[in-house]
């Protein structure tokens, strides 16, 4: 009969080695986390360092729960170097059943090395009626951000088709409108003026004159072509100018309100 003290000791053991992997994982994972967190010259060049720091983070930890296993097997004494050699014989066996693993991996590190996208783009599965903003790359796994928040895990093997709609060029089109009382080039002078500061940087923006008109009001289009991954942000910056003269507008006088008591324009 195997004493207590014996039993008491050996869990003593597996249970250190536990909490001793588990914390080389944290530690390995915070300074892959730090490492990821470098600045990067680009925004291309931020987004693959980081598709290609998470599929890392990823390797090492199947890695240290690996030798974890193999550890905690030799300390309660069964041969894991025996044990693995002696699965040679259910090893057609498992490889039945590991194809999706195998299958997973390989493809997870083509889409890594064609670089078909990485974390932070937005893109969509049509094979899968699936789309969204890639939060990582995995071994295994992909993991995207749904459209409305959700978290989408799908397994690498079945990505077939990718459409990525963060990379060329995108349009922009924000519509306007305007009360038919103002004079129609006041307007465009004004969308022009508040959208001058945004051409520093998307020089494309134009503003369509009169795009189309309804009783009393008239519809004007500003539209321009963007980097795909600035899109959102461009609309939101061309929105905010559009509210600023549109304010500015109201705080001007009608012409109506500029004619003189003779009923000609005022200068």
């Amino acid at each position: 009969m195997i004493p207590l003290d014996h039993w008491l000791t050996l869990g003593l053991q597996v249970g250190g080695e536990l909490v001793g992997f588990a914390i080389l994982a944290r530690v390995v994972r915070y300074a892959l986390v730090r490492l990821e967190e470098r600045a990067a010259p680009s925004e291309a060049l931020r987004a693959r360092r980081a598709t290609v720091w998470r599929l890392l983070r990823s390797a090492v930890r199947y890695t240290i729960d690996f030798v974890a296993v193999v550890a905690v097997m030799e300390t309660l004494g069964v041969r894991a170097t025996s044990l693995l050699a002696g699965a040679g014989v259910v090893g057609l066996a498992v490889s039945f059943g590991a194809q999706g693993l195998v299958q997973d991996m390989v493809t997870g590190i083509f889409l890594l090395y064609e670089n078909q996208f990485v974390v932070g783009e937005e893109v969509s599965l049509p094979a899968l009626g699936l789309g969204g903003t890639v939060e990582e790359v995995g071994l295994r796994i992909t993991r995207l951000k749904g459209p409305k928040g959700e978290e989408i895990v799908v397994p690498n093997r079945l990505i077939l088709q990718v459409q990525n709609y963060s990379r060329g060029q995108a349009m922009v089109s924000v519509g306007v409108t305007t009360a038919l009382k103002w004079d129609p080039e006041a307007v465009e002078a004004v969308l022009q003026e508040f959208l001058a500061p945004l051409r520093q940087r998307w020089p494309d923006l134009q503003v369509d004159a009169a795009a189309g008109a309804q009783p009393g009001q008239v519809t004007w289009s500003i539209t321009g072509s963007v980097d795909s991954r600035e899109k959102a942000e461009c609309e939101r910056a061309v929105r905010r100018a559009v509210v600023r003269a549109l304010y500015y507008l109201e705080q001007l006088p009608s012409p109506r309100e500029k004619e003189r008591g003779d009923g000609t324009p005022a200068l």
